[in-house]
């Protein structure tokens, strides 16, 4: 069997040479799985809706103070080029 890539160090026919490679990989996603379940506290529900009206508040303000700002620079470059008409 010949190889374009045997200079390159990647030989595509065998992906998974080390089987310790997939025990690894399989490890990883089950720790991962256990961590997500019993090391990481959540936030209460309270808490939750407390901060997604918060941040929903907010958003709604910076969103009117920057149609404000767009509205009077508008109306001062029209009021400009009006000028010289």
């Amino acid at each position: 069997m010949v190889s374009k890539t045997k200079g390159r160090e990647f030989d595509p026919y065998h992906p998974c040479k080390n089987p310790k490679d997939m025990e690894q990989k399989s490890n990883f996603i089950k720790e991962s799985y256990q961590e997500l379940v019993e090391k990481t506290t959540w936030p209460k529900w309270d808490d939750l809706q407390s901060n997604t009206v918060t941040v929903a508040g907010s958003s709604v303000v910076i969103a009117l103070v920057i149609f404000a700002a767009d509205k009077f620079f508008e109306f001062s470059v029209d009021s400009y080029f009006e000028l010289f008409k």
